[in-house]
Order: structure tokens, then C-alpha cells, then sequence
């Protein structure tokens, strides 16, 4: 940690754009701590990989499986977002079709993207996998139709809006919320961070 800024990195679900909702925390954090707080954005969950295993960040915003990562690595959980009602669930292409004999199943190479598999293990019997660098790459694997099925995060919803290619499955949605962890070097100004 730097003496006068913070870094706070972003999942890689979130964009330029969806972190404008954050400005106020962010710039709230920065009054409180007397500290410029710099936000850290990944491509893709690959550059995320690579990225935590060369750096450290003073608090993350991040998903259950990279959350995991960081608290084996020694920082702590903060909590989540009050009602966050993000959820995992599957979007198909048009002429995907139960009967086929391999459902081409696309997803993020994380262990949290299996558990919702697992619950629809019973529709999909026989799948293959292709993994994806980031939700985008999902869309584009089903809208070509190179992938039957595909799993990512409800708050993706909104880029599918006026796309008439997809079937959403809204009925198979499984909780996945993010979670605030920061670095144990922060430690410190815990109560002063936990107000937000």
C-alpha cells in the first residue's frame, strides 16, 4: 500500500461503465481515509489471474471464486453489496434443442461457473466445455452458435436486451453475489471502511 492512494480493483464482470455507480463510495473512501483511491480494471478473467498472482490490492470487489483466492492469500472479507441480487444463470442459442446428443456448454474457467452445471446436470446429460476469457466471449459463442448454452451473471441481462438470438432460462438462476475483501495491510482503517 502506497502512503497516499489505494487501489480498488474490480471483478472483471464490471466495466468503465457500471463503475460510475461507484464513484460515490469510492470518492467517500477516498474523504474518509485521506487517500486518493485508484481503480484497477481487468480485460478479461485471464488478466485477473495473472494480475493477483503479481500484485497485491488494497480492497477488491470480487467474485466468490477469486474472493477464495484472496482470503487464501491473507486478506479479509468485508461483506457484499446489501441485496445484491446477482445471480448466475443460462442463456441458450435459438436452435439449441434438449434432444441434442452434446450440449456445447459455454462458461468461465472458474470453479463457481460448476456448480450451476451441477443443478442442471439432469437437462444437459452429455455437455462439452468451452471456456471463455470473459462474459462477452459467452455471447459471442452463442449468438454464433459455436455454443449450445452459456452461464454468466444476471446483471449481464441488459447487453441481451434487444437481441432477439437467445432464450434466457430465468427459472435456473443460482445466487453468486461478489464480496468486498481487502488486504490484511489495511487492517487499520477497517471500521473506517466498513461504513460503506
Amino acid at each position: 500500500m502506497q502512503d497516499n492512494s489505494l487501489t480498488f480493483a474490480f471483478c472483471p464482470h464490471c466495466r468503465e461503465k457500471e463503475i460510475k455507480q461507484w464513484e460515490s463510495i469510492i470518492n467517500s473512501l477516498s474523504s474518509i481515509l485521506n487517500k486518493e483511491v485508484k481503480t484497477v480494471l481487468f480485460e478479461d478473467f485471464i488478466e485477473e489471474e495473472e494480475k493477483i498472482n503479481q500484485a497485491d490490492y488494497d480492497i477488491f470487489y470480487a467474485d466468490p471464486d477469486t474472493s477464495m483466492r484472496l482470503l487464501e492469500k491473507g486478506y479479509i472479507l468485508l461483506g457484499k453489496i446489501k441485496n445484491d441480487a446477482n445471480y448466475l444463470c443460462s442463456i441458450s442459442s435459438l436452435s439449441y434443442s434438449p434432444e441434442k446428443k452434446i450440449t456445447n456448454v459455454a462458461l468461465i474457467k472458474k470453479r463457481y461457473f460448476l456448480i450451476p452445471l451441477l443443478l442442471h446436470k439432469q437437462q444437459y446429460k452429455n455437455f462439452s466445455f468451452i471456456f471463455a476469457k470473459d462474459y462477452d466471449e459467452i455471447i459471442k459463442f452463442i449468438k454464433n452458435e459455436t455454443a449450445d448454452v452459456g452461464f454468466f451473471y444476471t446483471s449481464m441481462l441488459e447487453k441481451l436486451k434487444d437481441e432477439k438470438k437467445y432464450k434466457i432460462f430465468r427459472r435456473f438462476m443460482f445466487p453468486m453475489p461478489s464480496f468486498y475483501i481487502y488486504s490484511s495491510l489495511i487492517k487499520r482503517i477497517q471500521r473506517r471502511i466498513a461504513k460503506y
